[in-house]
Parts: C-alpha cells; structure tokens; sequence
C-alpha cells in the first residue's frame, strides 16, 4: 500500500510539475530567436542572400534586382512583415557562411532538402515538391512518365533563429501550391 500512495503522489506532483511549466511558458515568447531577427526585420530590412539557380533565383549581375520563383517569395514574405529586402548576391557557400555568421537573415537559392548545408544553417520546411522526369528534347517538354526523384524545396535561415524560422515556415506552407507551380512555369519560360 504505501508504494500506492507513492506512485500516486508522483503522479500528482508531475501533473502539477507540468502545469506550472505550461503556465510559466504563457508569458514567454516562444519559439525565440538567439539573435532577435524576426523582431528586427519586422517592418525593417530582410537581407536575403540569393545565389543564381533559374528559374528559383536569377542574378543577372548587371546591377538589376534579381528575379526568379523564390525573389518573388521572399518580397511577398517582406510584404507581408512591413519590411524591405536588401538583396545580397553571391555564390551558395559565401552565402551560407554568411547566414551562419548572421550576415544574413534568409538565402534563396533553389536549394532542396538534401543539401549539403543542412548542418552549417537552419533549412525550412519543404515548401514544394517538384518531380524530376526524364523528358525528350524538343519544343514543349514531354512527360515520358518516368521519374527520377522528387526534390523537396526549402529555404535557408541562420541556425538558433527559431521565430524566424517559424514565421518563414508558416509563410511558406500557407502558399498555394498552384500558384508556385505558376510562378515557376513562368519563370521556365524565361518571362
């Protein structure tokens, strides 16, 4: 009987142990960032690193602000915080070592799920998946059915910017599939 009576007192001391730690947790901001981001880039400046990748990300190079399915992202992700982007051009490893050093806030590079910076920087959520297929050359593009792989696409934030992260996720995943898709034809089509 009294290993009853203890196991009991366990159970109601964790019950109450769990309570006062979800009480505690309703006036904490949580998920939290290290370094603050989501509150300094809301309604203030993105620096987004974008590399070349078309049709996700275009550099010209020549000055002109990029293009490409993710750049018209990652404006409606600043549009929707009341912020402006500062577009920071480079190659994929600068940029990365750049959003690790927190240089940056978000790289848009075409990358996918499987890459290679997953542990130097915080990867998103897919956001789509598209599938590879093997295609006959020619003018329109011909589904031969059959697939290579899908690749699950995701965009970069620095690690420990957890807020950030979430919001960059709940902005990603509340897209409209088909508009991405559209998005991205138009971009193939190079308009």
């Amino acid at each position: 009987m009294a290993s009853t009576a203890v196991a009991r007192r366990r159970g109601w001391t964790r019950i109450v142990v769990v309570a006062l730690v979800v009480l505690s947790a309703g006036g904490c901001q949580w998920p939290r960032d290290a370094d603050g981001t989501l509150d300094r880039v809301r309604d203030g400046t993105i620096r987004v690193g974008v590399a070349h990748n078309p049709p996700w990300t275009i550099v010209e190079g020549d000055g002109r602000e990029p293009g490409g399915v993710e750049v018209v992202l990652a404006r409606r992700l600043a549009d929707s915080l009341g912020a402006r982007v500062q577009w920071v051009p480079g190659g994929e490893a600068e940029l990365m070592a750049g959003l690790s050093e927190r240089g940056l806030d978000l790289v848009v590079a075409g990358l996918d799920a499987r890459s290679p910076w997953a542990q130097d920087v915080a990867l998103t959520t897919d956001y789509l998946t598209t599938d590879e297929v093997v295609a006959v050359p020619g003018g329109e593009p011909v589904d031969t059915g059959t697939h290579l792989s899908g690749l699950d696409h995701v965009v970069a934030v620095p690690p420990g910017e957890n807020a950030w992260q979430s919001t960059v996720e709940r902005f990603l995943l509340d897209l409209d599939d088909d508009e991405v898709r559209r998005l991205l034809d138009t971009h193939r089509a190079g308009a």
